[in-house]
């Protein structure tokens, strides 16, 4: 079994950041006018808020290894097991999103071109095409993972 790294690049650190600063001065916010204005309307906005990036924390990948023909996505909670691999190759920057994190927790999201994005690393990205899903990835040793994958997952 090969394992492959997930780590953030430094554009997604200091964005990751930021925002977590952001989020505590605005829960924060929601708290002291909850406690001056006794209103309930806050501590559930404070809560939502708070899901918020817990969402997003829990779906960043750990690693990513090849084991039994499949490419699995291992996350902080969960995995994501993608089989009937048809295409892998190496993309060289990220497509325009239709939503997404935009760098907070990494580049989660959706592409334009319908790829589903679990992106860290903005400089290793990898493109997997299965028969009924898209999926853009980054990992250590990029090339490495494509390598194996092509050499033992992907059937011609």
């Amino acid at each position: 079994m090969n394992i492959f790294r997930v780590k953030f690049d430094s554009i997604s650190t200091a964005i990751s950041t930021v925002g977590i600063l952001v989020f505590l001065v605005v829960i924060l916010s929601f708290i002291n006018n909850y406690i001056a204005n006794k209103s309930i309307g806050y501590i559930l906005l404070a809560i939502f808020v708070l899901l918020l990036p817990i969402v997003f924390y829990l779906r960043i990948p750990k690693y990513i290894y090849i084991d039994n023909g499949s490419l699995i996505i291992k996350q902080n909670l969960g995995e994501i097991i993608i089989k009937d691999i048809v295409k892998i190759y190496k993309v060289s920057s990220v497509p325009p999103m239709t939503y997404g994190t935009k760098g907070f927790f990494g580049y989660q999201g959706n592409s334009i071109d319908d790829f589903a994005s679990f992106i860290m690393d903005k400089s290793n990205i990898v493109a997997i095409e299965t028969n009924h899903k898209k999926y853009l990835i980054s990992c250590e040793n990029s090339s490495e993972l494509i390598a194996i994958a092509n050499s033992n997952i992907i059937k011609e």
